[in-house]
Formats: structure tokens, C-alpha cells, sequence
């Protein structure tokens, strides 16, 4: 297959996850939790731009998420997953965090460098929070309403 059809199967696949998964956001952030049919629930966080994102068992593991911990390596530094990073239109860079089952919530890092798979982080979620590794995009999707 050539490159620019892989690229356009891809985005055709993503797309279409992306709209299943954040089709039950225009229903409004009033209601209590998602439903079975609605995936997701997307919620403002007051005092905040960001949303708390609730999945339904189901549309976590049609997603396939994944979340590893943040850690910290034998040089002190704070280590998660570059795969965990998402960039915002502004081209800073977040990671989902999870402190309860099926809900994220985005959180901005200062990343102070790569190595191989790893991100180094200066500012972010603490040692032993949980970042989201896969799913990361159709998180981000959902919260910025992809669509509507």
C-alpha cells in the first residue's frame, strides 16, 4: 500500500473512532454518567478550560485504553511514556491522567527531553499518578467536542 493510502486509512480509522466515541457529546454535559447510548460523558471542570471525560466500560475497551504509571528513574527525573503526550492546536504538550476508573482528565507537562520511548517531564503529573498511553487521541478528540 502506498504511503499516502496507509496515511488516509489511518485518519479514516481514527476519524471514524473519534466520532463514535464523542457522538453522545452533544447530548450536553448535564447528564450524570454515560449511558449505553452514549459512550462518553464530557464535563467542565469549574474554575477551568479543561473537561472530565467519563467513559462507559464499553468504549474503554473499544478504545483499548491503556494507562502506565508516571515514574522516577535512578536520576531523579520524572519519566512517563512519550506515547502518553498529546499536543494541543497551540502545540503545548499534555497527558490524561485517571485517579478513579473510566475518568481522565488532561494535565499539561513541561518536557524537558526524549529518550527512545521515554519522556522526560519538569512539570506534570506526580510520581505514580496514571497517564493514559493508548487512546490518547480519541481522549483528546472527545474533549474538544471532534464532530460537532
Amino acid at each position: 500500500m502506498k504511503r499516502s493510502n496507509r496515511a488516509a486509512v489511518i485518519l479514516a480509522t481514527i476519524g471514524g473512532m473519534l466520532t463514535a466515541l464523542s457522538s453522545a457529546h452533544a447530548a450536553g454535559p448535564t447528564d450524570a454518567k454515560p449511558s449505553a447510548n452514549k459512550p462518553q460523558k464530557v464535563e467542565a471542570i469549574s474554575g477551568s478550560s479543561l473537561k472530565k471525560i467519563t467513559l462507559t466500560e464499553k468504549a474503554a475497551q473499544r478504545l483499548d485504553i491503556k494507562t502506565v504509571d508516571v515514574r522516577q528513574d535512578s536520576a531523579g527525573r520524572t519519566i512517563l511514556p512519550y506515547s502518553a503526550i498529546v499536543y494541543h492546536k497551540d502545540g503545548s504538550p499534555w497527558v490524561y491522567t485517571t485517579s478513579e476508573p473510566l475518568t481522565y482528565v488532561r494535565q499539561k507537562v513541561v518536557v524537558d527531553g526524549v529518550e527512545g520511548d521515554d519522556a522526560m517531564v519538569k512539570e506534570g503529573p506526580a510520581v505514580g499518578v496514571k497517564v493514559v498511553t493508548t487512546g490518547v487521541s480519541q481522549l483528546y478528540g472527545a474533549e474538544m467536542g471532534v464532530g460537532h
